[in-house]
């Protein structure tokens, strides 16, 4: 059995969960393939023949990233009924923002595409007790081995002397006995995990990562994030760079290179910019929320801009609102 785990976010405590989940797994005897979105990967071809899918994924601002719709997009477009019946399990992780709401998202996409939702797991401190992670597991391994009714009705059934004497029954018994062990390896497995190989309880994980978004987030982290809020399929003709010189209550230097459908943050100045923009903090930053856009804020002499000023009409479409 192989499952393909899609990692849209790099987070620490995101990466600790699907480890986890990794390791029962592959105790279990399931090929883990792991992807990360964010690289060019041939997605298509790295997706063929899986029984199951994992997809990892932060979210900020109340809403998925960029990359994650793009991939949903692409199979909506194109290869539909390559995704039909394949069981899903979406992790997900937040700081203030509700987790629910990314959930309902990708629940979303996960209909048009015909899948499986088996469960979810999410940061919230009710859905990150040991018990929840493992029936959230259970049910993922109980799909892709495509037995998930025959193991409820074996843990429904009274041990009898018969399943005890394995030899004497039939093969259909034989088997049912042994899904029944699988069950409860990984049971035993995810408590001895979640007991001993982190070291912590893990809702405590989820409370750092928690304290990380609790201050106020600063203008410039909200910049890092505009490639979460990227839209590729709006900037397929773009090879273009915008230098960012921001002033102000915050002052930093920045980049962001527009190229084949992918965007991406730099530090420092760029000598190859197409426009520079310069901006208060404060402007900035309702430029980002959406308060204003880009060009009214051009035009009414709000901020400065050398270069290609045209530019900033496609800032204001190719990056969602935060």
């Amino acid at each position: 059995m192989n499952v393909i785990i899609i990692n849209v976010s790099n987070v620490d405590n995101l990466n600790k969960i699907v480890g986890l989940c990794q390791i029962a797994l592959e105790d279990l005897g399931v090929k883990v393939i792991k992807v990360d979105l964010n690289e060019n990967t041939d997605i298509l071809q790295t997706i063929k023949g899986v029984e199951g899918i994992i997809i990892s994924t932060d979210m900020r601002m109340n809403n998925i990233p960029a990359k994650l719709q793009a991939f949903f997009e692409l199979f909506e477009d194109t290869n539909k009924n390559s995704l039909k019946g394949i069981p899903v399990l979406p992790i997900i992780i937040s700081g203030k923002y509700s987790t629910l709401d990314g959930y309902k998202l990708i629940l979303n996409n996960l209909i048009q595409l015909e899948c499986i939702e088996t469960g979810k797991i999410i940061n919230s401190a009710q859905n990150m007790k040991k018990s929840y992670m493992e029936d959230q597991i259970k049910t993922f391994y109980e799909h892709i081995k495509g037995n998930s009714r025959e193991v409820k009705a074996v843990i429904e059934e009274p041990k009898t002397s018969e399943v005890k004497k394995v030899k004497h029954v039939s093969p259909e018994k034989q088997v049912k006995v042994k899904k029944e062990d699988d069950i409860m390896e990984l049971t035993e497995l995810f408590s001895k995990q979640l007991s001993q190989k982190i070291g912590t309880d893990i809702r405590s994980l989820v409370q750092n990562d928690k304290a990380i978004f609790e201050n106020e987030i600063t203008v410039k982290q909200m910049t890092k994030n505009l490639v979460h809020y990227f839209q590729p399929q709006l900037a397929t003709d773009m090879d273009n760079i915008y230098q960012l010189n921001i002033s102000g209550d915050e002052e930093f230097s920045c980049n962001l290179v527009i190229k084949n459908k992918d965007c991406a943050y730099n530090e420092g100045e760029s000598e190859k910019a197409d426009v520079i923009v310069n901006v208060d903090s404060g402007m900035w930053k309702l430029i980002i929320i959406g308060s204003i856009s880009a060009q009214k804020a051009f035009m009414t002499g709000k901020i400065k801009v050398k270069g290609d000023f045209m530019l900033l009409a496609k800032f204001d479409k190719i990056f969602k609102k935060m």
